[in-house]
């Protein structure tokens, strides 16, 4: 009983631990913080659903090499997990480096920098922009819009171009 208990202890730390670390990963990559929940999320989901499909896959994997490929148990084995921590590195980094949502009226960071910017160059302040002074409520909807498409064209491209998997 003890040690159920102190397993359950240990693994709600090492929980929280991932939870701070992930936030200082994203803090370092020049992402604005958001919530301690919203980051417990994308972290528990990462855990139960992301890495239970990789651990699936890699089983598929090593099937399908040793038994339909032929190849030795060992190295069906090594091949695997190298798939998997492949796959597990590239989606956590993935995660890491997705742009922030749900702040500022769930217009992401790099959409909200992108409108900042035409903002200061129109000469209206961020709380002008919000308050519906310096441009009306649905131009400042379509800049951010526009600056999202542009953010996800090139960053879907770029996804496109450097996916190995």
């Amino acid at each position: 009983m003890f040690s159920l208990l102190t397993d359950f202890v240990v693994a709600i730390f090492e929980f929280i631990v991932d939870v701070v670390l992930f936030r200082r990963q994203r803090r370092k990559r020049g992402h604005s913080d958001r919530a301690f929940s919203d980051d417990a999320h994308e972290i528990a989901r990462f855990d139960l659903i992301t890495l239970t499909y990789i651990g699936l896959a890699s089983v598929a994997v090593m099937i399908f090499l040793s038994f339909i490929a032929g190849v030795p148990l060992g190295w069906s084995i090594a091949v695997s997990i190298a798939v998997g921590v492949a796959w597990g590195v590239w989606q956590y980094m993935r995660l890491v480096d997705r742009p922030t949502r749900g702040s500022h009226h769930h217009v992401s960071r790099p959409a909200r920098c992108l409108h900042d910017l035409a903002s200061r160059h129109e000469g209206i302040s961020r709380g002008a922009c919000r308050s519906g002074q310096g441009k009306s409520a649905r131009d400042w909807a379509k800049a951010s819009a526009q600056a999202w498409n542009e953010f996800d064209t090139k960053f879907g491209a770029f996804a496109d171009e450097h996916s190995t998997l």
